[in-house]
């Protein structure tokens, strides 16, 4: 989660990321400088001779005007926000939550959908050699982007090793999607579907 980095090793890194941003198109240079409020005219000199981290509120300064990811700003100072999914994990792995759906290692090789099944299968529930015939293997996961990657209103979530409601159809540990329903559905619940409620404990 934590690996310490020299201060001046990251101030190095900084200088060299600012000057590639002065070298900028002035349209997108005044833009970045909009959108780095908060961000201290002393922050190289403070890593430099004092050693200081930033805050996370200079991080996410450095984010926007470097055009880093939120993952890649605070990897320049030692911390591994993917990590700390790790860590919350093994805090709170027992029971079911909300997960950030957010990729901070955006260099990550992972599987993707190559070629999908046919619309039947996607009906019902099925195994998932029926959805994905065929994977595409070792993309980074920044190539999901974009609104065709994106699903409006879903919300992500990992069910609890200790949860066992939702056996056999969703075993503890998985990760789901969730859906939000309509009244009519509400009124009349599909009693082949998995519904999530969110209560005040949880």
């Amino acid at each position: 989660m934590y690996d310490p980095v020299l201060s001046r090793n990251a101030a190095e890194v900084l200088a060299q990321l600012f000057a590639l941003t002065r070298r900028a198109p002035r349209g997108v240079a005044a833009g970045l400088d909009r959108e780095s409020a908060g961000l201290s005219a002393d922050l190289l000199t403070n890593l430099r001779q004092f050693g200081s981290t930033p805050t996370p509120r200079q991080l996410q300064a450095l984010k926007q005007h470097l055009s880093l990811t939120i993952g890649g700003a605070f990897k320049l100072f030692g911390y591994s926000l993917d990590g700390m999914r790790g860590v919350e994990g093994r805090l709170n792995g027992g029971r079911t939550r909300f997960i950030e759906s957010y990729p901070f290692y955006r260099d990550r090789p992972v599987d993707l959908p190559g070629v999908l099944g046919h619309n039947d299968a996607f009906q019902s529930t099925a195994f998932l050699s029926d959805l994905v015939v065929r994977w595409q293997k070792g993309i980074p996961i920044r190539a999901i982007r974009g609104h065709h990657w994106q699903k409006g209103g879903f919300l992500y979530a990992q069910v609890g090793s200790s949860d066992t409601r939702s056996m056999p159809k969703v075993p503890p540990g998985s990760y789901i999607a969730i859906r939000p329903i309509g009244e009519q559905e509400r009124q009349n619940p599909n009693p082949e579907s998995v519904y999530f409620l969110q209560l005040g404990n949880g």
